[in-house]
């Protein structure tokens, strides 16, 4: 898929670079269930969590949405906009949206104890567990690996930001989905321990060849850095401002100095100069400013 979405690239743009992309890790399990306790025993940071019960159900595939109706089918913990666990019934969601039949051929394929049967049964449940990484997890992991380094890397040399290279960190995402969501046991004299279902889960289920030693390290982005249509939205709503209130360009200029963005104004025309093969000078800062208050006056577009 990615090399495909790669071709498609190159026929309509020039000097593509990858954005980022989303990662679903699952693995679907019989013969467990999370019990009515689950919660009580789950431990997370999360600060968001949706379980849903009643007498049906409905799976709507509207970003992250989930409805269900009946027992306790389904936990969702976590924002989608950073890393989130479900834990739901797979068979239920199936037969809703009318794909039982391909996940059932999905799950006949795995062997039992031996290699003449088949581990699926048809009159068990199949409970889901499946983590969520939104592609700004995935790029703060990428600065996480980058920090590592010796020299500077991007996003797009570590691959943090295409399909293809973040397909290689697999099963360190999967510990690490699991290790943000710990589900634990208390034994009266022993303490709190890793439940066995989840140590299961930790060492025995593998998504991808190991990737190394490495240290799953997230680092956020710097502040300034990234920032640019906000930056630039704001520069151009104090100067509607400005031109509003008949400044000067000297004065306006003082002024977005004085007002505790210039450090990346400064450093978002320097880039962007430098992107376009140009010498950048403060005076350009200045001329951008003195331009944009002339043409709100004669356009009587100032705020």
């Amino acid at each position: 898929m990615g090399c495909d979405l790669d071709g498609l690239a190159d026929i309509f743009l020039s000097g593509r670079s990858s954005s980022g992309c989303a990662v679903h890790i699952c693995v679907d399990v019989q013969g467990w269930n999370p019990g009515a306790d689950f919660l009580d025993r789950l431990v997370t940071r999360a600060r968001r969590l949706v379980s849903h019960k009643s007498s049906n159900v409905m799976y709507m595939d509207i970003g992250e949405i989930a409805t269900s109706y009946g027992r306790e089918q389904s936990y969702l913990l976590g924002s989608s906009s950073s890393v989130q666990m479900a834990v739901y019934r797979k068979d239920i969601q199936a037969k809703a949206t009318d794909k039982i039949d391909f996940w059932e051929n999905i799950w006949k394929q795995v062997t039992g104890d031996d290699f003449d049967t088949i581990a699926y049964n048809a009159d068990l449940p199949v409970w889901r567990v499946e983590f969520r990484f939104h592609h700004s997890v995935l790029a703060d992991f990428g600065r996480g690996a980058a920090s590592q380094m010796k020299y500077g890397f991007t996003l797009e040399k570590l691959n943090w930001c295409h399909i293809k290279g973040v397909s290689q960190h697999l099963q360190g995402l999967w510990r690490y989905g699991l290790e943000n969501f710990r589900l634990e046991i208390f034994a009266s004299g022993i303490g709190r321990y890793l439940d066995p279902a989840w140590q299961f889960l930790l060492e025995d289920v593998c998504h991808s060849a190991p990737v190394g030693d490495i240290f799953y390290k997230r680092v956020k982005k710097t502040p300034g850095l990234g920032n640019g249509k906000n930056l630039m939205l704001a520069v151009g709503n104090l100067i509607s401002v400005y031109a509003r209130k008949r400044f000067n360009s000297n004065y306006a200029f003082q002024c977005i100095k004085d007002s505790g963005i210039y450090d990346d104004l400064y450093n978002y025309m320097s880039a962007r100069a430098y992107r376009q093969q140009r010498i950048f000078h403060e005076s350009d800062i200045f001329e951008f400013i003195a331009k944009a208050l002339q043409t709100r006056t004669l356009l009587g577009r100032a705020a």
